[in-house]
């Protein structure tokens, strides 16, 4: 009997010669993504979720931004409207002074924990301080609220 074969963009799952399930999906930007998975039923409820974040409109490909287009997006697009003019000139002040030149090229997808420590100690060794009577513009941790 003839296998059904699926429409274009559900995505295929078949099961490998090591006894593993994978399953395939084509997104919107053309590219090729692939589960692995123990049971059928992993990996059918993972192409499940695929297909409905491509469906809903709530894929993106992240793969390439950098944290720098990132973060001038969210500004410019979030930001923006929560918060005051001057507010919104000191968190672009931050990012373009601190921010940008340490962890902007950094892909998002490779942003780990050891970067922001990095780029914390880096700033501390560099006299800003952590302490109450520091201004808040030179808290390293003001920088890392920004990026959240």
């Amino acid at each position: 009997m003839a296998q059904k074969q699926r429409a274009i963009g559900e995505g295929t799952i078949c099961q490998r010669p090591d006894g593993r399930w994978s399953g395939h999906i084509t997104l919107p930007n053309g590219k090729r993504k692939t589960k692995y998975g123990k049971t059928q039923g992993d990996v059918r409820d993972w192409l499940t979720e695929q297909r409905g974040a491509v469906n809903a409109g709530n894929w993106s490909d992240v793969s390439n931004v950098k944290l720098k287009d990132f973060l001038a997006a969210y500004l410019r697009d979030v930001v923006k409207d929560q918060v005051r003019p001057t507010t919104l000139m000191m968190y672009e002040r931050h990012v373009r002074l601190h921010i940008n030149p340490e962890l902007g090229p950094v892909k998002l997808t490779s942003l780990r924990p050891e970067h922001l420590q990095a780029f914390y100690t880096k700033k501390l060794e560099s006299g800003l301080s952590l302490g109450a009577t520091c201004a808040a513009s030179s808290r390293p941790y003001t920088k890392h609220s920004i990026m959240l």
